[in-house]
């Protein structure tokens, strides 16, 4: 029975697979770190395909770009894009009121001091 190789990363020589130190170099193997070459990802998630930032699977729409992602090109009857977003509308505060106000009390500031 074979012994799978594998090549050290120092020498490139031909050493066991579960060497922990290469017979040729000496280079210890065991402080190595494995390669991870591609991210995992739980399967319920995948990338959006217009900015492909993360998503779940079931979505219809990109929570980032807002690019549609049903087979249609629209978003369902009866949904809006602020249907989705996670943050709540903020409110703008108007600033109409407040200079209506202002305006009023500096003119009937005026017409007091001008009647006294």
């Amino acid at each position: 029975m074979s012994e799978i190789k594998k090549k050290c990363p120092f020498c490139a020589e031909e050493i066991s697979n579960t060497a922990k130190k290469c017979k040729y170099c000496n280079e210890d193997l065991s402080t190595l770190k494995p390669k991870n070459t591609k991210k995992s990802r739980p399967p319920s998630i995948k990338k959006c395909p217009a900015c492909a930032e993360e998503i779940k699977q079931e979505a219809i729409f990109c929570k980032y770009c807002k690019t549609s992602l049903t087979e249609e090109g629209t978003i369902e009857e009866g949904f809006s894009y602020s249907d989705f977003d996670r943050k709540k509308p903020t409110k703008k505060p108007n600033g109409n009121i407040l200079g209506v106000f202002i305006v009023s009390a500096v003119i009937f500031i005026l017409g007091a001091m001008i009647l006294n």
